[in-house]
């Protein structure tokens, strides 16, 4: 089942996004600036709760072309804290999301074009854009928003989506969650022999060769209490297991303590990590 075709989508605002908490696993190969290793964060997190969660309404984009069909919904914060960077963090994602549009219309035109000069039929392209707010702030860890991005395109055959997770603290002064944030600075050799261990536990359904370990900009979101590790479609898997994640009870990692406890090592160290069975798409 090796190896995999990929399709990636063109993005752009890579060091607004970085600063504003998206994770740039997914970045495109063809994106228009280079994706620069961000140092891993591990100062204290001490702030207060929102006193209400956030909210998401969503816009809605349409192509303009026959030549693409569009299922496009954008989501836009609001009820942050910190006004300035909720509409900094909305216009990344909005301007994400247009020009994906824009890039794919005119893929698909040029496509159009081709098929009808070597007189071939053309079926349209397809763009779809969705999101989850897997956080709103008011659960635990106390006062981290977690919104889930999911942008997939296809030309006729099996695409791949790109997974863009945004995590962030939501007080006066916004800033970006990352995994040392949460699990502390050692945390990288556990969580990736924990992940390990678990592919190996299931060899017929990962490419247990393929898995390198976590990455400083690793995709994860977090819902319902738990950290959930998020690998792209064919990195680690077959495409039908979409897009491979493993979850981790955060049950004594709170981000509102007033020093990120570091993971013990040994026997006393559990991650309680489990599954997640269902893919963003087949």
């Amino acid at each position: 089942m090796k190896k995999k075709t990929m399709m990636m989508f063109k993005m752009s605002a890579v060091g607004c996004a970085a600063i504003l908490g998206v994770s740039a696993t997914n970045l495109p190969v063809h994106a228009m600036a280079p994706v620069q290793s961000q140092a891993v964060h591990t100062k204290a997190l001490v702030m207060k709760p929102a006193a209400a969660g956030v909210k998401v309404h969503e816009k809605v984009l349409t192509a303009a072309s026959k030549y693409l069909n569009t299922e496009i919904k954008v989501p836009q914060l609001s009820g942050m804290l910190d006004k300035k960077y909720q509409e900094e963090l909305n216009y990344i994602i909005l301007s994400h999301a247009e020009k994906d549009l824009k890039q794919w219309e005119k893929d698909a035109a040029q496509a159009a074009a081709e098929s009808k000069a070597n007189h071939q039929k053309f079926n349209p392209y397809d763009l779809y854009i969705s999101y989850s707010l897997k956080s709103d702030g008011t659960g635990t860890p106390a006062g981290i928003v977690s919104l889930e991005v999911i942008t997939a395109g296809s030309t006729g055959g099996t695409g791949m989506p790109r997974i863009d997770t945004y995590n962030v603290k939501n007080k006066a002064a916004a800033e970006r969650v990352t995994l040392a944030d949460l699990l502390g600075k050692n945390y990288k050799e556990k969580l990736d022999a924990d992940i390990l261990a678990q592919i190996k536990k299931n060899p017929d359904k990962y490419f247990v060769e393929d898995y390198k370990g976590t990455s400083t900009e690793q995709t994860f979101y977090i819902e319902h209490g738990e950290l959930v590790i998020v690998f792209p479609k064919y990195s680690i898997a077959p495409g039908s297991e979409g897009s491979p994640e493993f979850r981790f009870n955060l049950k004594g990692h709170s981000a509102d303590s007033a020093k990120p406890e570091a993971p013990k090592t040994g026997k006393d160290v559990k991650f309680d990590l489990k599954k997640a069975g269902s893919p963003h798409f087949a």
